[in-house]
């Protein structure tokens, strides 16, 4: 396991109390890599917590932000997606 991926695992674990769920990519069934939203009562599935390959991670935020207004989350994403999210808020399509 890499060195980036250790560190980004203790970061959400530090984080997970505090807000309701962190959007980050997982692998599931199969090896298929897809967004997943971990939370504090199955922090365990942060062992299948990966970074590769790319996802679309805004859109299923937007869903879920759509459907949770009042939802605090954190999100793991690359720098062109965090530039997305912020367009997205800025076109009132998701709350910040």
């Amino acid at each position: 396991m890499s060195e980036r991926l250790t560190s980004l695992r203790e970061t959400i674990e530090k984080i997970l109390p505090d807000v309701d769920g962190v959007l980050a990519l997982r692998t599931g069934p199969g090896g298929i890599v897809s967004p997943f939203l971990y939370n504090k009562e199955k922090s365990e599935e942060l062992s299948k917590l990966v970074i590769w390959p790319k996802e679309p991670v805004p859109d299923t935020l937007k869903i879920i932000m759509r459907a949770h207004k009042e939802a605090k989350l954190a999100v793991v994403c690359r720098g062109c997606e965090e530039r997305g999210i912020v367009e997205m808020f800025k076109h009132a399509q998701i709350p910040l």
